[in-house]
Formats: C-alpha cells, structure tokens, sequence
C-alpha cells in the first residue's frame, strides 16, 4: 500500500517582491524549485502606498502611484527577460493595494501551489508594531510558504546559504496534526529533490516548573519526559521508513523556536526548514507569537511553513 501523499504537484509557484536583495535571492530559488518540478511562476510586486501618505494630497491617486507602477514593472521585465530564455511559463504583475491583501489574492487568482518571498527578519520594536509582510503572508497563506531571508555569512566562494542545492531538511515536530502534517509534507519534498530529512523534537522542561533546583522526583519526572519525548520521536521516524527517503530523528532540549534557529545555525549541513504553523491570531499571537513565525525571523536558513489544509482541520476538530 502506498503512503498518502501530503505535498500536492508544485505547478504554480507565485513570487511576491520589494525588488530588494531577499526578493532576488527568493526569485532565484522560486527558478531553481520551478526547473525542478516543472512548475510556472508568476512573479508581482505590489505598489503599496498607506491611504494616509496621499490622502490630503491636492493631485489623484493615480497621479502619485502610476510612475511608481511603470518603474516596478520596467525593473521586474527586466529580471524576468534574463531568466525567460530559459524558464519560458514566467509572467510579472504588478499591483496596486495593501501588500497582505494583493498577495492572498494573487495566490487564488494564480492557483498557486507554492509562495516563495524573502524576509528581512525585522527586529525590535519596529517588528512588534508593524511585524513582516512575509511573516503575515506565513501566518494567512492557505499554500505552504518558502521564505528566504537575506543575510550575510557567505563564505568566500561558497554558494549562499539561501541558494545552495536542498539535500537535506530540518523538520521540526511537536507531534501535533500541524506539525505531523508538515513532517509529511517534508518527506514528500525530499523526495523529489532526492535529499535526506531530520525529524527534530526540542523538550521544554520549563513548562512543568522543572528548570533548576530539581529534587530526586522532579528528576525522575524529567527523565520520564525525556524519555516520553524519545519513544515519540523514534515512532514518528519508524513509521515513515519505506518511502524512499533517509529519515532520521534528533531530540533536543530547549524552547523550541530557539534550539531549532540554533541547530540551524550551528549545523551548516541544514538546507531548509520545514514546518507546521497554527496561523495563531489576536492577542495569543501579539503576546506570544508562534514557533514558525519566530523560526523565520530568526533562522538564516529557507523555511517553508505548512498549514493544515481545512479538509484535514474539520477532520482533527472531529476527533477532538
């Protein structure tokens, strides 16, 4: 019996860019997953000027966005005719909206399969009021998203990391649908590229109080964690063995949007991340955040991130 697959034909693929550096080096991986899977790609840019900047301004709104619209699409024509010759099904857009708003709307009008962006991994304050337009497109998409954050550890004639060939992927697990589902999805990727897949789990003593000073019982009840989160873990990997992919499972200890950044970071055989996300909204996600969302703003590696589809949403909520 074949396994179910979770990860669906990759035939259009769309590419949301500020014509910054993380936009060419996301338009350039989006080329090199098209070639792969034979895919289309639509590339759009969206002229997104707040209502307030032109709103007691004497001239129309046309006035103000209209050579802004012809300078996106002159560059964009010109990025897309260099790589036309050799990838034909690529087409540009150009948009007038809010970012978040034109970009859902183009992956429905494109029937895209896959987004691919780049992200600056905005920090601070600055982040805390105004987050990332890609890390809002993360937490909304109804499609997995491949984001690619600019960044400078190149080392010398070495390929950036953001654009290196995949053969091998860090996914992150919880053991939730979400994550599970992603882990899925995962493996199906790799499939295609021929790389190796990592399930990884990171164990958070602290969220039973057990983060130091620990008795004779809080350490037996560590160790049972510890093991708990093993036996789960070499399940996960066992049962998707069979699939013509290496699987292999890591634990660690920690909280889990920090161990994974940083095994990201310290393991330069990691190619790309992949994992779930629970599109947590509010102020759940205001106070807290989500792993994936922290993941691609921390991570120097690709991250793709996978939601539920509803079908199997329904079905979890069913079996709740």
């Amino acid at each position: 019996m074949q396994p179910e697959t979770r990860m669906k034909p990759l035939r259009q693929i769309l590419v949301p860019i500020d014509l910054g550096k993380a936009s060419s080096d996301a338009l350039e991986r989006a080329v090199a997953l098209a070639r792969t899977f034979d895919a289309a790609i639509t590339v759009v840019h969206v002229v997104d000027v707040p209502s307030y900047a032109y709103s007691a301004m004497a001239f129309s709104v046309a006035d103000l966005l209209t050579p802004l619209e012809e300078a996106a699409q002159t560059q964009i024509d010109a990025a897309v005719a260099a790589i036309r010759p050799t990838l034909p099904r690529i087409r540009c857009v150009v948009r007038r909206g809010v970012a978040v708003e034109e970009i859902l709307s183009a992956i429905g009008g494109t029937k895209a399969d896959l987004v691919v962006m780049g992200t600056h991994g905005r920090q601070g304050l600055s982040h805390a009021f105004l987050g990332s337009v890609a890390e809002k497109i993360v937490r909304v998409s109804p499609v997995p998203v491949l984001t690619v954050r600019e960044t400078d550890d190149t080392a010398a004639g070495a390929a950036p990391r953001a654009l290196r060939p995949i053969h091998r992927i860090l996914a992150p697990t919880d053991f939730s649908g979400a994550s599970t589902y992603a882990v899925d999805w995962a493996i199906d990727f790799a499939a295609v590229l021929g790389a190796s897949v990592t399930i990884m789990h990171a164990y958070e003593y602290s969220l039973l109080g057990l983060d130091g000073g620990l008795s004779s019982g809080e350490l037996d009840a560590s160790q049972r964690l510890r093991e708990a989160a093993r036996d789960a873990l070499r399940q996960t990997v066992e049962s998707r063995s069979g699939r013509g992919v290496l699987v292999t499972g890591l634990l660690r200890e920690g909280i889990a949007w920090g161990a994974i950044a940083q095994l990201a970071a310290s393991d330069t055989e990691t190619d790309l991340i992949v994992m779930g996300t629970h599109g947590r909204q509010g102020v759940a996600r205001v106070l807290i955040g989500s792993v994936a969302e922290k993941v691609v703003r921390m991570s120097r590696v690709p991250t793709i991130t996978v939601s539920l589809p509803a079908p199997a949403v329904a079905a979890l909520r069913r079996s709740a």
